[in-house]
């Protein structure tokens, strides 16, 4: 085998593995991007998600001060009733008679 022959055969095995592993290396590339895609599409869903949860939060807030504002109001016009119940009873003054001190009629 002559020498031209030889360098012909190794330069060709060569080429085969260099060619070979490119392709493993664009195979490899490929699923890397893929990869890095999906992360990608993943991460803003989870941002989206916390986005959400953020105004339902802010949501919640709002309806739990509009609750308290209720109670307060609520409260207020059950101790204004009670005053103005209370003064009305204390300006008539009734006085019923006790069990066994009724007066004969």
């Amino acid at each position: 085998m002559s020498l031209h022959l030889f360098l012909k055969d190794f330069f060709h095995f060569r080429l085969d593995d260099i060619q070979h592993k490119m392709n493993t290396l664009n195979t490899n590339r490929e699923t890397v991007e893929r990869m890095a895609t999906n992360s990608r599409d993943d991460i803003e869903n989870l941002a989206l998600k916390v986005d959400n949860i953020g105004l339902e939060l802010k949501d919640m807030q709002g309806a739990i001060k509009l609750q308290n504002k209720m109670f307060d109001n609520h409260a207020l016009r059950m101790v204004s009733k009670k005053q103005q119940t209370s003064f009305f009873l204390t300006k008539t003054s009734f006085s019923f008679p006790l069990m066994g001190e009724e007066k004969a009629l």
